[in-house]
């Protein structure tokens, strides 16, 4: 569900310390499976609690949307954004607070991360002029070869689409799972293509071919269940779904068909993996949500995908909160994994306009 929290205009008799009621700040943010309520504009006293603290030769700098009954940010649906930084004499809030993407900050036990660097890449480039990619059901690049880091997931497969068009209107797709434990792209999850050609008597003839696991089941859109059919006139659409022995399911569809395209095959992919250990660095960002039975999930809980982001649009000086402390306000968007002290992982993301205090 989505929760979304505002800050009143008007002043309660005694402000916490280091807290602002402006309405200026707020943050919509969205997290699988939580029915958590919050009420706006004031109704449930829900402050910006702003401060910092310096350790271990870090300066972390705090930004906590709680009730205004919880200061130490540690009541069920609290929101924190944490900005970590070297301690120096001297602050630099420009270069710490700076616009644009931020990294987040990996959990304290890890020394670094071992990620899957896989390499995507179309077969025959040159059949089709156009290439984009969906990993996981969530747009990843455009070309004919994309690079991806996998966190190391040794026993969960992806799933990848691959869209190919032709500059006459001809579109290619492809859909199925692959492993990334098979480094040579040599996958055992089962795949489809159709290729499409006309034979001497002005048959079409479209051949679903098969890989991989053996399948259970093959169905065309025109209902036909065998890896052969013939047709007297070529028609725009086809397609073939793939079940294996196992269930899993893949898929092959040309549209836009022509008898100008042909001979015609579906762009077909593969890969390549190595495992790469990149070192942690100690991040820029953390994010903590306390749930609403006060457990705290937090993005430095575990190691982020890819997909995960951290972005400042905008980033200016505020006014001092109540302790005196210099402020910065910041324009955000996000989308990361979040983390229980037992491991599991939520999908957390949101935007809004936050601040955090820092030293001077």
């Amino acid at each position: 569900m989505v929760l979304v929290l505002m800050w009143a205009a008007c002043k309660k008799a005694d402000i916490p310390d280091s807290a602002f009621d402006s309405p200026v700040f707020s943050v919509t943010y969205d997290t699988p499976g939580s029915n958590d309520s919050i009420a706006t504009a004031g109704l449930n006293n829900v402050y910006l609690f702003t401060d910092f603290r310096v350790a271990d030769q870090k300066v972390v700098c705090v930004g906590s949307f709680a009730d205004s009954d919880c200061p130490d940010a540690d009541c069920p649906g609290t929101l924190t954004f944490e900005f970590k930084s070297a301690y120096s004499d001297v602050f630099f809030p420009d270069t710490v607070f700076h616009p644009g993407d931020y990294s987040f900050q990996s959990p304290d036990t890890t020394a670094g991360q071992t990620v899957l660097r896989t390499t995507f890449f179309a077969l025959n480039p040159d059949d089709y002029d156009i290439y984009s990619w969906r990993i996981d059901d969530q747009d990843i690049g455009t070309g004919p070869e994309i690079v991806v880091d996998f966190a190391d997931i040794s026993v969960t497969p992806k799933f990848v689409e691959l869209t190919a068009k032709r500059t006459t209107g001809l579109q290619s797709v492809i859909f199925r799972k692959v492993a990334l434990t098979s480094p040579s792209g040599n996958d055992t999850f089962a795949s489809v293509n159709i290729s499409a050609t006309q034979d001497s008597q002005l048959i079409y003839r479209l051949v679903a071919s098969t890989s991989g696991f053996p399948f259970d089941s093959l169905t065309w859109n025109t209902f036909v269940t065998d890896t052969v059919i013939h047709e007297d006139m070529l028609q725009p659409f086809y397609s073939v779904t793939v079940v294996d022995v196992t269930g899993n399911v893949c898929t092959a569809s040309l549209e836009g068909l022509t008898p100008n395209d042909l001979p015609v095959r579906t762009a077909n992919f593969s890969f390549q993996v190595e495992n790469i250990f990149i070192p942690t660095t100690d991040g820029e960002v953390a994010i903590e949500w306390i749930d609403a039975d006060g457990v705290a999930w937090r993005s430095d809980g575990g190691i982020q995908e890819f997909t995960a982001f951290f972005n400042a649009s905008e980033s200016e000086k505020y006014e001092a909160n109540e302790k005196g402390q210099p402020t910065r306000k910041m324009k955000v968007n996000f989308n990361c994994r979040l983390y229980n002290p037992s491991g599991e992982g939520r999908d957390f993301s949101g935007s809004g306009v936050i601040a955090v205090a820092h030293p001077q």
